[in-house]
């Protein structure tokens, strides 16, 4: 007998895209423990989903947000991330990031954390 049972699905972020947005890029990224990525941001803006471990993210000047497996996040365009952290010192932390980009932006821009 054929399943008739219908896909769950469960909205996890909406995001409004700009008409500017000419492609996506998606990528998976791993964090190794206790890799911290700086002060950054993206030019297109972030959405993404964390597949393991548990990753500290923080926008800056907003409170800090602990993202676990299952969790999605969005980084808005050109938004500092103060944090973006794997909070374990023995685990690798997982996730998938897709970046709506246009001409030649980056997927990241590295900055200088203000004092």
């Amino acid at each position: 007998m054929p399943d008739t049972s219908s896909p769950i699905r469960e909205k996890l972020i909406s995001w409004e895209i700009s008409s500017h947005v000419e492609r996506l890029e998606y990528h998976r990224i791993e964090l190794p423990p206790g890799q911290k990525t700086g002060c950054h941001l993206h030019q297109g803006g972030v959405i993404g989903y964390v597949l393991e471990g548990e990753i500290e993210f923080q926008i800056e000047g907003r409170t800090s947000k602990f993202l676990k497996s299952g969790s999605a996040f969005f980084e808005p365009p050109n938004s500092r991330i103060a944090k973006f952290e794997n909070c374990s010192n023995d685990r690798t932390a997982r996730f998938l990031a897709i970046y709506p980009l246009s001409g030649e932006q980056s997927t990241i821009t590295m900055l200088e954390a203000k004092i």
